[in-house]
């Protein structure tokens, strides 16, 4: 599993990104790039900060808003993987 949605929780709750389309059920360009930092982060175990690519959907994301993404992503994978240590350990 790839916990996507922790990482949005994590993102939203400080309100310095908008990661969702007005309609509220498909993502912004910073949506889509927190989206394929927990992607990168799940399928190579490390961490995305300091990647350079910040995105090109629309145009490439300011730097420290991808920065703050990355940082979200890696959090959100290392909290999810600590969790699902603890569930295997039963």
């Amino acid at each position: 599993m790839i916990p996507v949605g922790l990482a949005f929780e994590l993102a939203e709750k400080t309100g310095r990104a908008k990661l969702r389309m007005p309609d509220g059920r498909h993502p912004s360009a910073a949506g889509t790039y927190l989206y394929g930092a927990v992607l990168y982060s799940s399928l190579f175990g490390r961490s995305p900060e300091g990647l350079a690519y910040r995105g090109g959907c629309e145009k490439p994301l300011e730097p420290a808003l991808a920065r703050f993404l990355q940082g979200c992503a890696w959090k959100a994978v290392t909290d999810f993987s600590a969790g699902q240590d603890g569930q295997k350990e039963r």
